[in-house]
């Protein structure tokens, strides 16, 4: 509430607080005594609010607001507040002055102010003393009476916007059909060439693939085979040792010089030791293709 408050610092009077106590001048307005101390010259205060003049005596104090100070004790006897709700016009708190309401504005046009909402305090002590003035209600239905008729002349010219479209799309649509057509068939053959060129070598690729698979798996096998019949030789040859081994001596020494001690029919280099081809160490030279910017 603002009359619990002081209008000059905006702090909350107190009955506690003695520098708090509100202070009654012969005009009928109140500030707290600490304000009052720091405006009182030459045993005279000049009302902040009407300008009127309190004198005072030497010794003498401003009396205390006790009818102010038991408003304040029963306020903080309330242990709940009601929040009335403001409607949407209504105007807001001013910035500096919180215990007034902003329901001017300043139309100063050298106003150097950031905020242009004003209250009568502002307008006597604040920033905007001296400025002209505009009510708030008054000057937002100004702005928005500007927004209107700004609106208006876009809604204009946005539909002269929308006519000229219109008609650039009717004139695009009664362009020559046949010479449309004819461009649109020189494109498709264009692309048609490339897609069948592309085909014809991508046919040609997977044939060398496919031949290089099939010459690697023909290797392979033929390998396979001379690594076998490498192995029958030995199995042969290891069974003919293996039967002198269990000659007894006699016979065994009877036919030694029948036995081809260097025997070279075969050797392990004959052995087939490449491995199978794996596909991923297989490279088939792909063509590559350039398509020039046609923008």
């Amino acid at each position: 509430m603002s009359f619990l408050k002081c209008g000059v610092c905006t702090e909350d009077y107190s009955n506690v607080i003695t520098n708090r106590h509100p202070k009654n001048l012969t005009c009928g307005h109140s500030i707290c005594k600490a304000c009052s101390s720091k405006l009182v010259s030459n045993f005279k205060i000049l009302c902040p609010f009407c300008r009127k003049t309190t004198e005072l005596r030497e010794n003498e104090n401003l009396q205390t607001n006790f009818a102010l100070l038991e408003a304040i004790s029963l306020f903080n006897d309330i242990n709940e507040s009601v929040t009335e709700p403001r409607s949407s016009g209504a105007p807001p708190n001013c910035e500096e002055h919180t215990y007034n309401l902003a329901e001017f504005v300043c139309i100063s046009p050298n106003c150097s102010s950031r905020s242009k909402l004003m209250c009568r305090t502002c307008e006597e002590f604040g920033v905007h003393a001296g400025h002209r003035k505009g009510l708030l209600q008054v000057e937002a239905k100004k702005v928005r009476q500007n927004l209107l008729e700004r609106q208006r002349k876009l809604q204009v010219n946005k539909k002269q916007v929308d006519d000229k479209i219109q008609a650039l799309e009717k004139a695009a649509l009664k362009k020559n059909d046949e010479l449309y057509k004819e461009k649109y068939d020189e494109i498709t053959r264009h692309y048609d060439r490339i897609r069948s060129s592309v085909a014809e070598r991508e046919k040609t690729s997977k044939e060398v693939l496919k031949k290089s698979v099939l010459t690697s798996e023909e290797d392979n096998r033929m390998g396979q085979i001379s690594n076998h019949v490498i192995r029958h030789l030995l199995e042969k040859k290891c069974e003919e040792v293996e039967q002198l081994v269990g000659m007894t001596d006699f016979e065994l020494y009877r036919v030694k010089d029948k036995v081809d001690w260097n025997d070279e029919s075969f050797s392990f280099s004959d052995v087939k030791e490449k491995p199978p081809m794996e596909l991923k160490t297989l490279h088939v030279k792909l063509p590559e293709f350039r398509f020039e910017d046609s923008s």
